[in-house]
């Protein structure tokens, strides 16, 4: 990276952002900065109580002051700990060695929850937050207790069932058991999603407060569950993740617009097409990401003059990749590789403001799990890309 972009925390963007924001209002009116009587909601809530200690929202001030000083350019630097945790603390080494801090979000699950891991990677100075999948550990949990007791259908099940009754009344309109039935539906569903939701927030405060316990948490990240019917975001529709003294969710609080968001998702930085959830809106998407149908064939057809050019001159293969692949890519930010991604970075043409985030265990320079990852990884793009279109 270029020496003036700053590698941040999710929890410290979120400050600078709330700091720059400030700054532009006190500038607009003065009389803005002056205390008020009485101390603010806003501000009460900034100070939260977690295991006997109070985290507050100025924490390490310094620090992010410094950044906002220094850096015009900013790097939030997120790991998704979804599994193999060790390789994560492995990352975290490599960065603090290079003077670099990120954030780390681990799932509640065993294959990535490791309380020495969490603690070893937040002594070293990088955020620890919660990967929550709440929705879905709480679908499974009332699915489970449905077929031990043999209760009504699932959500799924009863709203095809709603739709079903729905046209066969269209059919028959005198038929009053099934306008019955239908109201019948309709009550059950609103409760089995109620139900839903409610236990959702329950393993949420439980699985914040496990993790706490151990080091501060003051932001969390969706994790995407591709095999789930249910978005893990939906829990926010209900209820605010504020209320817990969580100060940011990159899904709701980045305005992707303006920071380009990179993920290696699907084993690769152009995955798009391969990821179920890990992706924002096209119309919140950074400027010109995504290329048009004409801009992709135009793309195809060049790369494939570069693989015919590349076999008559393969000494001049790096060359000819530089001035062909990355055509307009300073305004299309469209990257295959992580070389790619470096490419662009000592060439000055990637943005001011970036997320790049990354699944550590994806990542190693072990041949057999290097292998393994790729093999699987491929697996499973094929069946993600099918979820997608369906």
């Amino acid at each position: 990276m270029e020496a003036g972009y700053g590698f941040v925390r999710f929890g410290e963007y979120m400050k600078i952002q709330e700091s720059r924001t400030k700054s532009q209002v006190e500038a607009k009116n003065p009389e803005s900065s002056l205390p008020a009587e009485g101390l603010p909601k806003a501000e009460a809530k900034n100070q939260v109580r977690v295991q006997g200690a109070e985290l507050s929202a100025q924490e390490d001030t310094t620090h992010h002051s410094s950044l906002i000083t220094h850096h015009s350019s900013l790097v939030i630097l997120r790991h998704d700990v979804d599994r193999l945790p060790e390789n994560s603390l492995r990352t975290a080494k490599i960065e603090h060695d290079l003077g670099i801090r990120g954030s780390y979000y681990f799932r509640i699950v065993q294959e990535s929850f490791d309380e020495e891991v969490i603690k070893k990677i937040a002594a070293l100075g990088h955020e620890v937050g919660y990967h929550y999948e709440d929705v879905d550990l709480a679908a499974r949990l009332i699915q489970g207790k449905r077929q031990s007791a043999a209760p009504p259908p699932d959500v799924g099940a009863m709203a095809d069932k709603e739709g079903k009754s729905e046209r066969v009344k269209s059919q028959d309109p005198g038929t009053g058991s099934l306008k019955k039935e239908e109201e019948n539906l309709n009550s059950s569903l609103i409760t089995l999603r109620s139900s839903l939701y409610q236990t959702a927030l329950q393993l949420f405060e439980q699985h914040l407060t496990k993790l706490r316990a151990l080091v501060p948490v003051e932001t969390i990240c969706m994790h995407g569950s591709p095999r789930s019917k249910y978005d893990n975001k939906s829990l926010w529709e209900h209820y605010d993740y504020r209320d817990y003294g969580i100060i940011g969710e990159p899904y709701f609080d980045v305005d992707f617009t303006e920071v380009l968001y990179l993920t290696d998702t699907g084993r690769r930085w152009d995955g798009m097409k391969v990821s179920v959830r890990d992706k924002i809106s096209e119309d919140s998407r950074y400027k010109n990401q995504e290329p048009s149908n004409i801009e992709r064939r135009e793309v195809r057809d060049e790369r494939r003059e570069m693989r015919n050019e590349k076999r008559a001159k393969r000494n001049e293969r790096r060359e000819v990749r530089s001035e062909r692949e990355y055509l307009n890519a300073d305004t299309k930010y469209i990257f295959r590789s992580t070389d790619d991604i470096i490419r662009a970075a000592e060439q000055g043409r990637l943005p001011e403001q970036i997320m790049i985030t990354i699944h550590p265990q994806r990542w190693t320079d072990e041949p057999v799990a290097w292998m393994k990852e790729l093999v699987w990884q491929n697996v499973k793009n094929q069946v993600k890309r099918v979820l997608v279109k369906w």
